[in-house]
């Protein structure tokens, strides 16, 4: 079973990774110069913000789909969802190979995201999950039980091993105390 299930994820995540490496590969780079246009105009030096004179350059960031393993690698990060705010805004702001990125011009990437999130997070991510819990509860479960049903569980095992010492045969006889003893014994 979770073999089976590891497969159908790594299937999803190939898949998802190869769609991305398709539409979003060399395409989230930028130039750390607002100002340019794409990577043909990133050289020499520029005057940042600060009046400080920085060298041009152009930044690979490190989410990226530009092959299928950093591909797979960023859908896994996404899938935690940690960050993946951050890498959906970068693809919205995509204007095409080797273009400095501008604010919300592919703001429908978003969907790619989202339906991955809505599947590979919380289909394969919580169905992993699922099977490891499953799997404990059948080797030994103590730890999903809470401590009312533990203590439940520890005085049925004590009750069922339960037995008594000797078993006690009801009294016989005809006189008055043999048949105040069968009396109580009833």
């Amino acid at each position: 079973m979770i073999m089976l299930l590891f497969g159908l994820a790594t299937l999803i995540f190939l898949m998802f990774s190869m769609i991305a490496v398709r539409y979003f590969g060399g395409k989230f780079s930028y130039c750390n110069d607002a100002t340019v246009y794409g990577r043909v105009d990133c050289v020499g030096n520029f005057i940042d913000g600060s009046g400080i004179l920085k060298p041009r350059s152009w930044i690979l960031p490190e989410h990226n789909f530009d092959w299928v393993g950093k591909g797979v690698l960023t859908l896994f990060e996404i899938a935690t969802l940690d960050e993946w705010l951050e890498v959906m805004y970068a693809s919205q702001d995509i204007s095409g190979t080797d273009r400095q990125p501008i604010m919300n011009k592919s703001s429908t990437n978003a969907v790619f995201f989202v339906l991955f999130i809505c599947i590979g997070s919380m289909f394969t991510v919580r169905a992993f999950i699922g099977v490891f819990i499953d799997q404990f509860a059948l080797a030994s479960g103590s730890k999903l039980l809470t401590e009312k049903q533990k203590t439940f569980r520890d005085l049925h095992r004590i009750v069922e091993y339960m037995k008594p010492l000797k078993d006690i045969k009801r009294p016989e006889g005809e006189n008055f105390f043999a048949k105040l003893r069968r009396f109580s014994y009833d």
